[in-house]
């Protein structure tokens, strides 16, 4: 038996199918513009509401929760990044984006191992970018495989040769192999691009001290006090420079300078103290312990560890100290 259908049947069926395909390929997606630029400015929280509400009406695009899931880390929520990215992966398993964000979120928990199989599993589709070869660095950093580490930031370098990431990274891997005339090297690359990083400054002077080039470290001391003058902690610390090269007559010049700008800060006289103890002024020291805890009673606590301190702890002005 033979089923005959009639012409205008046969074209409503293919017109249907047309239909049907075009809108496949048309079909509306949400616009992600807004959502991009708040997060290029660094403005997250906005992002994230804009992309929030985008998902009301889009619950399953991918891009959209890949977008919240990207937030999220970047406010540091972790654990609901995971939920979000994981739909994600679960729907497109080579959505590379997700993959990177995945492996960055459980980095941030600490969980190096599951991480580094999410970042493996991004860099094998391909299409690498200088963030994911970063991303899987900090991973192996993390687990102490420097060689690796440094591998990957030198990727991510051949890329972009100004990512601040990939220079601090690898700054960071040198310093703790004690390699720290290349941790300078590339601290001071990270900094030339993002000045105000006191993670990085900190790492690059704490690398000229170890490598004992002090006048690396005091040319970055000078450098930041000039920024910022009022800074007396800054004062105080470079004073500590010049007491670990003995140059005590330097030191105390600057925990003077400290204490004039702010007459209560308790550390300057800690300081100055132990230098006048080292120059053999011992009474002049007491005085100036007598004010540090004056002004911080907690100095009391660090006496009785201070090897500095067995000079002059048999003098009066010491004893009445703890009574």
């Amino acid at each position: 038996m033979r089923f005959h259908v009639k012409p205008r049947l046969w074209f409503m069926y293919i017109l249907i199918i047309i239909v049907a395909v075009v809108w496949s390929i048309f079909e509306t997606k949400p616009d992600l513009s807004e959502v991009s630029r708040l997060s290029q400015n660094k403005q997250y929280g906005e992002a994230l509401q804009a992309v929030n509400h985008i998902l009301e009406e889009y619950p399953d695009d991918l891009d959209a929760l890949n977008e919240q899931g990207y937030l999220l880390l970047r406010l540091g929520r972790n654990e609901e990044a995971l939920l979000a990215l994981t739909k994600v992966v679960e729907e497109d398993p080579a959505h590379a984006a997700a993959l990177n964000h995945l492996a960055w979120a459980y980095h941030n928990l600490s969980l190096q191992r599951i991480a580094n199989a999410y970042i493996d599993r991004a860099l094998l589709i391909g299409q690498n970018t200088d963030i994911q070869y970063v991303n899987k660095a900090n991973i192996e950093l993390a687990l102490n495989n420097y060689a690796n580490a440094l591998k990957y930031y030198d990727l991510a370098l051949k890329l972009n040769a100004g990512s601040e990431n990939a220079a601090f990274g690898k700054g960071l891997a040198y310093y703790r192999q004690a390699n720290y005339q290349q941790a300078v090297v590339w601290l001071s690359k990270h900094l030339a691009l993002v000045p105000d990083d006191q993670d990085g400054w900190n790492y690059l002077v704490s690398a000229y001290l170890k490598s004992n080039d002090y006048a690396g470290a005091i040319g970055e001391y000078q450098k930041r006090i000039e920024q910022e003058p009022g800074n007396v902690q800054l004062l105080v610390s470079l004073g500590g420079v010049y007491t670990t090269m003995r140059e005590y007559g330097k030191a105390i010049e600057l925990f003077d300078q400290a204490i004039g700008q702010n007459p209560e800060f308790a550390q300057a006289y800690y300081e100055k103290g132990l230098s006048m103890i080292m120059t053999g002024d011992y009474d002049a020291a007491c005085d100036q312990l007598v004010l540090a805890v004056r002004y911080n009673k907690d100095y009391l606590y660090s006496f009785k560890d201070e090897p500095k301190l067995d000079k002059i702890k048999q003098l009066p002005k010491f004893k009445q100290l703890f009574m």
